[in-house]
């Protein structure tokens, strides 16, 4: 219904949103109810849960204010949004991706008719490769840890397990089409640069013949 509304609308992100919050759930409920059945594990957990929430949490503000400042088409969205702005924000904790909900264009809502600046994007994609390093393969890992080591199985630390793999599937594959896209996106640009420059030269030339 949503892609009926409005063909060009990133539908995928409310999706990609909805893991990333249920994976953050799990994992408080997994490091609070099962964090210490690893001691071993337990700080480490504590550890990657932690970081990553302050790190994301403090981009996601950086970036709406540098935006909000800088960029005027993202101010006029602010200053009819800004409520939408801080709830998006706080849901970004979970991973700053979340906050191209807000430019996705979803059922041509005007809430999620932010536009970012490329430097926006350029912060959003390192602080999300670093989650990638930080966040999702060591949560993956200790899953594993955890499983081999536990005699008792319990549903949570399972599931924590699956989404984890989710998730970390999920931002890998996102991580390479974006690249492929960069490169697409580059490419255009450096071909555009090149035919500009040839009609230059032949304009020049016609111009002293």
């Amino acid at each position: 219904m949503a892609r009926c509304k409005n063909k060009k609308g990133r539908n995928i992100s409310i999706i990609t949103s909805a893991m990333i919050l249920q994976d953050l759930v799990f994992d408080f409920v997994f490091v609070i109810f099962n964090g210490k059945d690893v001691p071993e594990l337990f700080i480490f957990s504590l550890i990657t849960l932690i970081i990553p929430l302050a790190m994301n949490g403090a981009v996601a503000f950086y970036v709406i204010l540098l935006e909000s400042s800088r960029n005027d088409r993202f101010n006029s969205w602010f200053r009819k949004y800004p409520q939408v702005a801080a709830t998006f924000t706080l849901f970004a904790c979970g991973d700053i991706v979340i906050l191209r909900v807000l430019t996705s264009q979803v059922a041509g809502l005007k809430i999620f008719s932010a536009t970012f600046s490329e430097r926006a994007e350029t912060i959003i994609f390192i602080v999300s490769t670093l989650n990638l390093f930080l966040e999702d393969i060591p949560h993956f890992i200790i899953r594993l840890l955890y499983q081999r080591n536990i005699v008792e199985y319990d549903i949570i630390p399972l599931i924590a397990l699956w989404t984890s793999a989710l998730i970390l599937l999920n931002t890998v594959i996102g991580r390479l089409y974006y690249g492929v896209l960069q490169r697409q996106k580059r490419r255009r640009y450096e071909v555009a640069i090149s035919q500009d420059k040839a009609e230059r030269e032949l304009d020049n030339e016609e111009s002293i013949a």
